[in-house]
């Protein structure tokens, strides 16, 4: 299915007249290219285009939408017919990462490659092309997120839920690589092309106007009516947030699947610092006390990294006259994260995890129900030394400093010997309870 051109030589530039055409061989040097860029044509099998580079080159230089119009319909029928309408073979493995190198290089999807995605996950098994499709999936470009969802998400949620661990950590990963995507490719991208829109459709200004970025000028265009890119992005976390919530209720907190949901909220945690997107979002209670009490020090010393870094990146968005618009917003994401502080420091350190509280919290129950448990001293339960995740880290730091054939327990480390074991801790990578910790808590010279 994939041939390939005839191997030649570019003629001599001053050879031939300006007005001919000639077809670019498959081997050819990249000096030629340039010279002959301007009367380059495709050859007549258009599908050389996913095994020669220099084709690749034309195709991003010269932007003719005859010969876009070309590859896009080629390629929607060879794959209804290699990979939707056969099982999987060795033939469409090639094909599609021949697909996959191809919108890497051009850094965008191809618009005709997400309409035959969506037709194929409606009835995909998650099995066949598994690596190669949820590739495509995160290179997709950027809509509004109703469309984003009937199309391609919510076929994906439906397999999340009914599939292994192994596929729900596999989506979890591509879902952090489609934000990153978003926020780093696709949201410039289009902010540029919608001020060069604007730009070149206003009357007084012409639509070759030097001030206008024609690099912004997309290799494929977005045939939908102005949309809001900012609120596709927000709403795409929060339904990721939904999923991944549900997702490690139902893998029974599942350590490799935390640490992918851990990665993707280490990424939203700087969306705005890093990336210049004017708000953020915090992870829904579900996920973050799943992860602050679990048995696991990596979920425990992660999220208490992400919850201390939310606080540069509210106190940064604050100062952000984008995100002075959306203050109510920002006001009540400010009061859920100091909800989470205020947790995981009475947790943590303050052995005051269930002491009655008027402000909400996820340790607010009747006191009959806290001594029914008939746990003893059950404040301090989920202290930094008694914590279930972090109890090993004590004993162990008790065996190295206290004397030899003494008696260790988790209470021994109390006053000075906390900061010690804070040391000790950051020794141990667990350093992401000791970041939240200087962070969050004034300690005296006593504690």
């Amino acid at each position: 299915m994939l041939k390939e051109p005839t191997t030649g030589c570019l003629v001599q530039t001053g050879l031939i007249g300006s007005n001919y055409k000639i077809s670019p061989p498959l081997k050819i040097c990249f000096e030629n290219l340039l010279e002959n860029l301007e009367r380059l044509e495709l050859p007549s099998q258009v599908a050389a285009v996913l095994r020669s580079p220099y084709l690749q080159h034309v195709i991003s230089c010269q932007r003719q939408r005859h010969m876009l119009q070309r590859l896009s319909l080629w390629l929607f029928q060879v794959l209804s017919a290699e990979i939707t309408a056969e099982d999987e073979n060795q033939q469409g493995v090639e094909l599609l990462q021949l697909l996959i190198n191809f919108t890497d290089f051009l850094q965008v999807n191809i618009p005709v490659c997400e309409t035959w995605l969506a037709d194929y996950l409606l009835t995909w098994n998650g099995l066949d092309y598994r690596p190669y499709i949820l590739r495509i999936f995160t290179r997709c470009r950027i809509y509004q997120f109703q469309k984003l969802n009937d199309l391609i998400l919510e076929p994906l949620r439906t397999l999340f839920f009914c599939s292994s661990v192994y596929f729900k950590c596999q989506l979890a990963y591509c879902f952090t690589e489609l934000l990153r995507n978003y926020v780093i490719l696709e949201l410039p991208r289009y902010r540029g092309y919608v001020a060069m829109k604007k730009v070149r459709q206003a009357a007084s200004v012409q639509a070759a106007d030097h001030d206008v970025d024609d690099a912004w000028d997309p290799l494929y265009e977005y045939h939908e009516e102005h949309f809001e890119a900012l609120q596709t992005i927000q709403s795409l976390i929060y339904y990721v947030d939904k999923v991944f919530a549900v997702g490690l209720q139902q893998e029974r907190d599942n350590s490799l699947l935390m640490h992918l949901v851990l990665s993707f909220y280490e990424m939203v945690s700087h969306i705005h610092t890093k990336y210049n997107v004017p708000f953020t979002c915090l992870p829904c209670p579900g996920v973050v006390y799943r992860a602050v009490f679990s048995s696991n020090a990596m979920a425990c010393s992660r999220m208490c990294s992400i919850i201390a870094r939310y606080r540069n990146e509210y106190s940064s968005l604050k100062q952000s006259s984008e995100a002075s618009n959306n203050m109510s917003d920002l006001s009540k994401q400010v009061t859920a994260l100091n909800g989470y502080i205020l947790d995981i420091s009475n947790s943590l350190w303050r052995h005051k995890a269930f002491t009655t509280s008027k402000t909400p919290s996820v340790f607010n129950m009747p006191t009959e129900i806290v001594n029914a448990t008939q746990v003893n001293l059950p404040n301090g339960s989920f202290s930094v030394h008694n914590h279930i995740a972090l109890v090993g880290y004590a004993r162990r730091f008790l065996v190295e400093t206290q004397p030899e054939g003494k008696r260790v327990h988790p209470s021994l480390i109390r006053g000075n010997n906390r900061d010690t074991y804070l040391e000790f801790l950051k020794t141990e990578r667990v350093d992401g309870v000791v970041d939240f910790i200087s962070t969050f808590i004034k300690r005296s010279s006593n504690n």
